[in-house]
């Protein structure tokens, strides 16, 4: 059951990644950001309110908190970097940020295994190697370079939200995610104010963006639940394939093709990930 809970949440974000992608491409960045976060934090808040569980206490809340707005700028920078680029090239870029979590271990004393150092090192290669490349169909080397320089950032933010989400989850995944949509949709809905930039879509993509915002809760909840359900190691690792479901996705409804080089980098880069993960 853990094992297919956790390929569902792998899965159900990938879609995400993908239909969000594409309406980013369609829509200002903040309408989409803002519309699907809006739903996607109704459905946990929904959620939290049917389980009837009392809240963690305060310093997981502000963890949570943190986790929210530092995930705020992350979409952003994910989601951009999806609009301007090759989903092939952006994703097995974005993945990496789940080495992130095991970096930030090591840095904190922790010795990594010899499977993970191989890992970090082909996780570092990788990413070069699927990086050099045009950003996207009809898009020049600029905006090719500015696809690949936002995922590194949204890479080290993801990686960041995900140390946060760990620790506030400790207590209560759900809350957790709650508080964390919350500080999320509360700093988009900022930004919009602070810009004056109100989003309107017609029906059509805010039904789209609708979906976009129940996948990705959807993701969460089916992920948390694996959590309960078998090891966290296999947990994590399943869970971190996203990107392959959202290239193959793109491969067929968009016709995304990637050189032979950054194919080779793609796979290099997924398969590193799940080294570091499970070392």
């Amino acid at each position: 059951m853990a094992i297919l809970l956790a390929l569902g949440a792998s899965f159900v974000w990938g879609l995400t990644n993908f239909f969000g992608g594409v309406e980013a491409r369609r829509l200002p960045l903040l309408t989409m950001l803002l519309v699907s976060q809006a739903v996607g934090f109704s459905v946990i808040a929904l959620v939290v309110a049917v389980r009837g569980v009392s809240a963690p206490d305060a310093e997981t809340l502000a963890i949570a908190a943190g986790a929210g707005v530092v995930s705020a700028i992350a979409l952003g920078a994910m989601f951009r970097a999806l609009a301007i680029g090759k989903f092939g090239v952006v994703m097995p870029i974005i993945a990496s940020s789940a080495t992130i979590p095991v970096l930030f271990a090591i840095v904190r004393g922790e010795r990594p295994s010899a499977i993970q150092v191989v890992g970090i090192i082909a996780v570092m290669v990788g990413v070069a190697v699927v990086a050099r490349g045009p950003g996207g169909p009809g898009t020049g080397a600029g905006k090719g370079r500015e696809g690949v320089a936002l995922a590194l950032v949204a890479v080290v933010l993801i990686g960041l939200v995900l140390i946060g989400l760990d620790r506030a989850a400790e207590q209560d995944a759900y809350w957790a995610v709650f508080v964390l949509r919350l500080a999320t949709f509360s700093s988009l809905l900022t930004a919009a104010l602070v810009a004056a930039h109100l989003p309107l879509a017609n029906s059509r993509r805010v039904g789209m963006l609708a979906l976009v915002g129940f996948l990705d809760i959807a993701g969460f909840i089916l992920f948390a639940v694996a959590t309960t359900k078998g090891f966290l190691s296999v947990v994590v690792v399943l869970g971190s394939l996203y990107p392959v479901a959202t290239m193959a996705v793109a491969r067929l409804r968009l016709g995304e093709r990637l050189s032979p080089t950054q194919r080779v980098g793609a796979v290099v880069t997924l398969a590193a990930v799940v080294l570091v993960i499970a070392g």
